[in-house]
């Protein structure tokens, strides 16, 4: 794997250097950090490192810069680096920024100046850690694309082998009778001869190939004679799936027989001939082609069986956050999407609730960070407890935020439920000795309400309820705010 590096952009180099050495101190000598004082810087450096090989993983920028701001160097940086994440920094809730790098440039999440170390070191890991899992998705799905080919290469190989079979018996020495313009017996060959089980002639006269001609047996003689008839008066015709009993009646052989007008120098017909042979071992050859292609159908649907388990088990593990086991941002940000058009096409209200645990550093800091993730886990499950529609998501939005979508909600309904929320939490009862406002776990929540529109963006709706989620910790958190969006 060639060396990673990750950007940070602005125009203050305190900033650079404060940014760098926490980057440092959470990411150790893995990654490389360089350092760009402008968008323009900026750009060129990617560019530089990308010619030398580099991976660039991840991109921290400020927003108000000189020149170029952030959410232009971004949307750049998205376009000529698409697998690249996306971190904006901004000491102004710009929402019409903020709203563009979402739009333009897949921004990954925003920070707000000056920033809380825990929250830059979470949202960092993060960040890495959905690379890496994109990464090792796109390699998944290239060694699936290596199973399929591999796959199509083996009925390919079957569709050879089998056109091989058929070359070869088509190749195989046959028996050949022939009759003269009159329908009369004029030759038969030494194979025609073994197939009918008589002893080899090498002088027959008419008189041998007539009682030879009719001995065959009762079922196969009258089809003999109508092919040959059909030869002599100029058509071509076949017949499988015949037999002949042998004169001593111990073995009855499958026979494929054809016929075929024998034309003179003139253009005129003077002969039929009629040629036969024993596909005793084409049947058998068939049966075990049959067998064959029925081991091989069944192999081919076990792999497709396993191939779609495989890619269903990846798609669920690309949509759920690793700690909580709740929707990851990737599927928050795909549902919120789909709702909002959803939402728009029948006129509904669809609410947005975003939830932040308060002091979470704090409980970090004095229970440690496996304290800190088993915490997690339980708020992720006491949200998931308090919603009640099918259609409602429960999603980690970054670090200790979590997101709920509430189609078909309206803002009394969204209150009701973020209530449920607050009542959940409380019930956990997790002890919290360095909060300001409870000696438990509490959570802030914010929540926004609209009829969405399609001349409108979802953006809007996160950008309301993150204000409602503001106001509720600037007034003393352990809250909800609630804001409608008129439309």
């Amino acid at each position: 794997m060639s060396k990673q590096v990750i950007i940070c952009v602005d125009d203050e180099i305190s900033i650079l250097r404060s940014l760098k050495s926490e980057l440092k101190n959470v990411l150790g000598f893995d990654y490389q950090i360089e350092l760009a004082e402008g968008g323009e810087d900026a750009l060129e450096l990617l560019e530089s490192l990308q010619e030398e090989g580099y991976e660039v993983p991840l991109i921290i920028s400020d927003y108000l810069m000189p020149g170029m701001k952030g959410d232009e160097l971004l949307r750049l940086v998205h376009l000529n680096s698409p697998n690249t994440l996306n971190i904006m920094l901004t000491g102004q809730a710009n929402i019409e920024g903020i709203s563009n790098a979402i739009k333009y440039a897949n921004l990954y999440r925003y920070i707000a100046k000056p920033w809380e170390s825990e929250d830059l070191k979470l949202t960092v890991i993060e960040a890495i850690n959905r690379y890496i899992q994109d990464q090792m998705i796109a390699e998944k799905n290239a060694k699936l694309q290596e199973l399929n080919e591999k796959q199509a290469e083996l009925i390919l190989q079957l569709h050879q082998n089998e056109n091989r079979l058929k070359q070869f018996l088509d190749a195989m020495p046959v028996g050949v009778f022939v009759v003269d313009l009159n329908g009369e017996p004029y030759y038969i060959n030494y194979r025609a001869q073994e197939l009918l089980y008589r002893k080899i002639m090498t002088n027959i006269t008419g008189e041998n190939l007539r009682e030879i001609y009719q001995e065959w047996s009762h079922n196969f003689y009258p089809i003999v004679n109508d092919i040959l008839q059909k030869a002599l008066r100029g058509e071509t015709a076949t017949a499988d799936d015949l037999e002949i009993c042998q004169k001593n009646g111990d073995r009855v052989i499958p026979i494929e027989l054809w016929g075929t007008p024998i034309y003179n120098e003139l253009g005129e017909i003077s002969y039929a001939i009629a040629a036969f042979q024993d596909i005793t071992q084409h049947k058998q050859a068939e049966k075990l082609l049959e067998d064959y292609s029925k081991t091989l159908e069944m192999q081919v649907q076990e792999r497709t069986a396993a191939l779609e388990q495989v890619n269903l088990e990846l798609k669920r593990l690309a949509t759920l956050d690793g700690l909580t086991q709740v929707a990851n941002r990737r599927r928050f940000d795909e549902c919120l999407s789909q709702e909002w058009r959803r939402m728009a096409l029948i006129n509904y209200p669809l609410s947005l609730i975003l939830c932040d645990v308060d002091y979470f550093k704090r409980y970090n800091d004095h229970y440690g960070h496996q304290q800190g993730d088993y915490c997690l886990q339980q708020v992720a499950n006491a949200i998931r407890r308090a919603l009640k529609k099918p259609a409602d998501l429960v999603a980690r939005y970054g670090g200790e935020e979590f997101a709920v979508i509430l189609p078909n909600t309206p803002g009394e309904g969204a209150q009701t439920v973020a209530t449920l929320i607050r009542q959940e939490i409380s019930r956990l009862n997790i002890p919290h000795a360095n909060s300001d406002v409870s000696s438990f776990i509490t959570i802030s929540l914010g929540i926004s309400t609209i009829f969405p529109s399609y001349k409108l963006s979802p953006d809007i709706l996160i950008a309301e309820a993150d204000k409602a989620l503001y106001e509720a910790k600037k007034q003393g958190r352990d809250r909800l705010i609630m804001k409608v969006i008129s439309s």
